[in-house]
């Protein structure tokens, strides 16, 4: 069996972020289903200032059902309209896009062990900034 070099200097620790609000954008998404198969798309969503400026939190927004208020919250958030009950949008039009995101720490069980992790607690628009006189 071949052996190999690891460099673990640089590694990072996957620590929840601290509860709170933070500026994110959009970098990416992944059409996924869910286990009942309905359609979803994972985000990823990340930091865009302050000292965690990189790290990153995911999103998961069902498309069809009662879930689907993840979805209509982040669209209001970047700005599309969600004023009827069905619609169509482009997720790669998400791309780069800056929302605000309150953060929670939860413990969930991951592997059989229970984890602190970070759930998105609210989705915002970035307030406008006001012009100065």
């Amino acid at each position: 069996m071949a052996r190999v070099h690891v460099d673990l200097s640089e590694t990072q620790d996957f620590e929840p972020l601290p509860a709170g609000a933070y500026l994110v954008a959009i970098t990416r998404y992944e059409l996924k289903k869910t286990q009942a198969g309905d359609p979803a798309i994972n985000y990823t969503l990340t930091v865009q200032e302050g000292d965690f400026t990189g790290r990153k939190v995911w999103l998961f927004g069902m498309l069809v059902g009662k879930g689907a208020f993840v979805t209509k919250n982040l669209l209001k958030a970047s700005g599309i309209e969600c004023d009827s009950e069905q619609l169509d949008f482009d997720p790669d039009d998400l791309i780069g896009v800056e929302i605000l995101v309150t953060l929670k720490v939860e413990i969930r069980n991951i592997a059989g062990e229970d984890k602190p992790t970070n759930a998105v607690e609210k989705i915002q628009a970035v307030p406008k900034k006001k012009k100065s006189a």
